[in-house]
């Protein structure tokens, strides 16, 4: 991966090539820092701001990919003109794409996925409740089991009975994240595939030639958009680690870095729809 700050004039080169812009953006760790439990995760006021100005410009669309609820990403952040896709992927809101065409059932009708997650989360609460650290979560249609505030001892007696309970659910599936456990519908579905949908359905099929394609996330469920975009995207890994693997093609060390890249990506754009009126 190449900083992103040592490539920025290759930057703005490729994007003044595309009459629109996308920027996608998870937003635990890549808008805000991680911190150790998720309500402490608020938007900078900067960030919101930036983020809403970029909303406004001619010809952009930006949306927001998180693990959290559609209900959650969405009352943290509080922009109406963001595509807001909850549950890694797995929540959307079918009214934010102009070409509505056929969806995944799970998006049109979640309360199957629902009541699987509320009956394993049941189990779960029962079976950890006695681990210190370690805590579920009921997103609705996934779940996650939280374990950065618990000693090693707890966090291997947890992982024996999440992984031993996941077993007894054929429709559901585990996934990892940072110092978390994600349990999801057994679905080729992700991250990847929701950025792939709205791209199609508000962009057209043509979707890679008509915008410059922006992307940045810290997670591992960050790196299959960093798949789908390789082909001529911008893709920006969030991490301070310089050694990390990744598919990205650029990286950079933290949510400050992020706005400050937003407000030259707002810059750019700015100086863009300028020269073409």
């Amino acid at each position: 991966m190449d900083k992103l700050f040592d490539k920025l004039p290759r930057i703005k080169t490729k994007i003044s090539k595309k009459s629109m812009i996308f920027i996608g953006l998870d937003y635990d760790g890549t808008l805000t820092p991680i911190v150790e439990h998720p309500d402490l995760a608020l938007l900078p006021k900067d960030t919101r701001l930036i983020l809403r100005e970029l909303s406004n410009m001619k010809n952009a669309m930006i949306s927001i990919v998180s693990g959290r609820s559609y209900k959650d990403i969405r009352k943290k952040v509080g922009i109406k003109k963001i595509i807001y896709v909850g549950n890694h992927g797995f929540e959307m809101k079918i009214s934010n794409f102009t070409r509505k065409g056929k969806f995944p059932d799970f998006i049109k009708d979640p309360k199957k996925y629902k009541e699987k997650i509320e009956e394993i989360c049941r189990n779960l609460e029962r079976g950890l409740k006695e681990l210190k650290g370690v805590w579920v979560e009921n997103k609705g249609i996934t779940a996650s089991v939280h374990y950065r505030l618990a000693k090693t001892s707890n966090v291997q007696k947890a992982k024996t009975k999440v992984f031993s309970e996941i077993k007894t659910y054929d429709g559901l599936k585990l996934a990892f994240g940072k110092k978390v456990w994600q349990i999801k519908p057994k679905k080729n579905w992700n991250k990847g595939e929701a950025i792939r949908c709205i791209l199609e359905r508000n962009l057209s099929e043509n979707w890679r030639k008509k915008a410059s394609l922006i992307y940045m996330g810290d997670d591992r469920t960050d790196e299959d958009v960093f798949s789908l975009l390789k082909q001529g995207g911008i893709t920006i890994l969030v991490s301070k680690n310089p050694k990390i693997e990744s598919r990205a093609r650029y990286s950079i060390e933290n949510h400050k870095n992020v706005l400050r890249f937003l407000v030259w990506l707002r810059d750019v754009w700015e100086e863009k729809i300028a020269n073409s009126q």
